[in-house]
């Protein structure tokens, strides 16, 4: 038995909180009050002066894109900033269903070589994993950009009827799965192309199963607000749960964000309508979206030839904003690790380049396989939108070897609590509802998210503004702010 003592116990459910302990058998919370006998507890947690939460749930994750999932999965950095759950599969792509056999809309990312590809439908992926075994609970929506490319390839043309019965089949397998939804990437090719009509029939086979839909918006700048309506306009028609994807006041478009705030809070009213957010900023991005659209392809070959044209590597060059030194921050890049951890001033510098010469020499360097931090978040107007009842917090990020030296990467949670705290924009039980019964509400996860006699023992313990203690399915996964490598997340279906 592990006995929590003292702790301000803050359930996840809005309630006021309160003092009391907290007793986890096995993996179940078998009670929650005052005062214990301490004589059965294997485990004694001093948590007085410190907050007791429900474990986080972060439902807009990377570890599959950047496939640490296989790499590194003890997924230390969400453990240690609270996190017990993590949902991939956004933006368009997951790691299932794939019939092919190959992760080619990966490479965008990282590189695909050191993984063994040993599944091809939702369920074997899901095997996997659980034999392989995580730190976290792991589950994943179904990613429409993989399955449409697994029948249409690269091309953005529309799909013929008897082509989007095939992909509308392979999406119901993906749900019957355990998926917990769809997610479409409409802001990168080919998922800009995909007309609405498409989209809304394969939202049929999620709305029959109860599952969300998960949208990045075709465009997050000038047109971000025309956007936005079209996200409404899905929510509206198929009556599925929506939830936008890190939406964000991006520097220069503050209109367009103020307008599509207020645009998704009135349409809440009377629809399941939600957006995810984080509160940094910055924007973690794969180089390639450095590049002005006319030039992101889907495929890295189609990008690669233009960067290696000078002409054209001109043109590229001259659509970049007026990025300062520090404006880029490397994080990630498998061929380049003498990179990682430098700004784009400092990699520029180094090799005598302008900033936008050095842009395109990393992108060169890395064969567009690495990942960046851009400064382009306007940070007042994302705190704002945090206290929107609409709001959920979520890292849109992976778990790195290196991510504890980015507080974009390590710290999405813990800022979040400070931040509310500090600003008074809202209390910490609404807070910490957003990081817990919210998101676990909206993917129907019933037995996690709140802390209750005979939920899943899931739990964070918060010290001096710090993550000291963190349970997984009742087993101590973080000790006073360390890591102890354990690896025993669940992997998680949805309840349709």
């Amino acid at each position: 038995m592990i006995l929590i003592r003292g702790g301000v116990i803050v359930d996840g459910t809005g309630a006021k909180p309160f003092t009391g302990d907290v007793a986890i058998k096995h993996n179940r919370i078998v009670a929650v009050g005052e005062k214990f006998p301490r004589e059965h507890a294997e485990v004694i947690i001093d948590a007085k002066g410190g907050y007791v939460f429900p474990g986080f749930i972060d439902i807009n994750t990377e570890s599959d894109h950047y496939l640490t999932l296989f790499t590194e999965p003890a997924q230390k950095t969400f453990l240690l900033q609270g996190v017990t759950t993590i949902i991939g599969g956004n933006c368009g792509t997951s790691l299932a269903p794939i019939l092919s056999g190959t992760l080619e809309p990966f490479k965008k990312w990282t590189s695909t070589d050191k993984i063994n590809i040993g599944w091809h439908s939702v369920k074997e992926l899901l095997n996997i994993l659980r034999k392989q075994k995580l730190g976290v609970n792991f589950g994943t929506l179904v990613g429409y950009d993989t399955v449409r490319h697994e029948i249409a390839g690269d091309d953005s043309r529309d799909l013929t009827e008897k082509e989007l019965a095939v992909v509308q089949k392979l999406v119901e397998s993906g749900l019957k799965d355990g998926a917990f939804g769809l997610s479409a990437g409409l802001g990168h090719v080919p998922g800009k192309f995909v007309p609405y009509g498409e989209l809304a029939k394969i939202l049929e086979s999620v709305r029959e199963v109860k599952g969300i839909f998960s949208i990045h918006l075709r465009n997050e700048k000038e047109k971000l607000f025309e956007s936005m309506r079209e996200a409404i306009r899905f929510a509206d028609e198929t009556r599925v749960t929506t939830l936008v994807s890190h939406f964000r006041p991006l520097k220069g478009f503050d209109s367009e964000f103020n307008k599509a705030l207020k645009a998704i809070e009135f349409a809440s009213k009377r629809l399941q309508l939600y957006f995810d957010t984080y509160p940094f900023d910055t924007a973690l991005v794969p180089i390639s979206g450095l590049l002005p659209e006319w030039a992101r392809h889907s495929t890295l070959r189609e990008m690669l030839f233009h960067l290696s044209s000078h002409e054209t590597a001109k043109k590229i060059m001259d659509s970049f904003p007026a990025y300062s030194a520090k404006d880029i921050t490397i994080i990630h890049a498998d061929s380049a690790p003498y990179a990682i951890h430098k700004t784009i001033g400092e990699f520029a510098e180094s090799r005598g380049l302008t900033i936008s010469e050095g842009i395109i020499e990393l992108m060169k360097v890395t064969k567009l396989r690495a990942a960046v931090l851009v400064r382009s978040v306007h940070m007042d107007l994302a705190i704002q939108s945090m206290a929107s009842s609409r709001a959920i917090i979520a890292s849109h990020a992976p778990s790195f070897h290196d991510s504890e030296h980015y507080a974009r990467l390590s710290s999405t949670f813990p800022t979040f609590i400070e931040i509310m705290e500090k600003t008074g924009i809202m209390k910490v039980e609404s807070a910490i509802q957003k990081i817990t019964s919210l998101p676990a509400k909206l993917l129907n996860i019933h037995d996690r998210g709140t802390i209750a006699v005979e939920k899943k023992a899931d739990v964070t313990v918060m010290q001096n503004g710090k993550i000291s203690h963190v349970i997984v399915n009742g087993t101590l996964a973080v000790e006073d702010g360390t890591s102890l490598g354990t690896l025993k997340g669940t992997i998680l279906e949805h309840e349709s």
